[in-house]
């Protein structure tokens, strides 16, 4: 997988919220309600996540996230305290179409291999065919489909493995980095 970024992106791994400027804070918080926003960059810090800071021509193109052994809600995910878990990747608009996600999801897993043996994960709704065209440029492959409900703080979750059939021959189901 490509292991070079095109000199004009570049990207920057933050470990706590004090790494990030404020004006990289304010856009990156744009797309959401800010104070939500905010509460969730702090908690995802507190827990180890880094961000990742996608940049273009020196300006932010968008940003992902990356934690190590655990998912910030509790998921169907079975991860090990060395898997990555790559999350919440997003190109702002007006950069889109310039295959920044995949560039960010390559740089991310090179990275993260370099510090873990873990099994990389990821999650992508079924409707968001733009991420689903994104990891087909990367090695993550499809272990299957889930549904999950949470009540009452209990989540359940329903699985679904792939068909082996509908997957491309020789490419491993699950990717270990």
């Amino acid at each position: 997988w490509p292991a070079d970024l095109p000199s004009s992106v570049k990207m920057e791994r933050k470990r706590t919220a004090a790494e990030v400027s404020e004006q990289d804070l304010q856009e990156v918080i744009s797309f959401w309600d800010p104070k939500l926003a905010r509460q969730n960059i702090e908690e995802r810090f507190s827990k180890g996540a880094s961000l990742w800071l996608i940049r273009s021509e020196g300006n932010l193109a968008g940003f992902g996230w990356t934690v190590r052994g655990c998912t910030m809600e509790p998921y169907f995910l079975p991860l090990g305290k060395d898997d990555p878990y790559l999350f919440d990747g997003f190109v702002f608009p007006q950069y889109r179409g310039r295959s920044l996600m995949p560039l960010w999801l390559n740089h991310a897993l090179q990275v993260m291999a370099a510090e873990c043996n873990g099994r990389a994960f990821t999650e992508v709704a079924e409707w968001n065919q733009a991420i689903l065209a994104s990891l087909k440029k990367t090695p993550f492959r499809r272990l299957g489909s889930a549904a999950k409900l949470t009540i009452l703080h209990h989540t359940i979750v329903w699985w679904e493995q792939a068909n082996p059939s509908q997957e491309p021959k020789g490419e491993l189901k699950k990717v270990s980095i």
